[in-house]
């Protein structure tokens, strides 16, 4: 989970608050579009693109709880 928040921090700045529930959802999305975390650690190119990819929609689409302007 920590790699993954570090990549919705990298993509995404201070825009999402960083709730387990999104970020498990995420994780359910990226294993069933066939994401391998295996392929993410070693530094697959193609996982680490979809990954971003995943992050990205979910923001787009509203999956992701966005930060109250203050």
């Amino acid at each position: 989970m920590k790699v993954l928040r570090h990549i919705v921090q990298g993509l995404l700045g201070g825009k999402v608050r960083h709730l387990k529930g999104e970020y498990q959802r995420m994780l359910r999305v990226f294993d069933q579009a066939g994401g391998s975390w295996e392929g993410v650690v070693n530094g697959s190119v193609e996982d680490i693109l979809l990954l971003k990819k995943v992050v990205v929609v979910a923001f787009k689409n509203g999956y992701l709880s966005k930060k109250e302007a203050s």
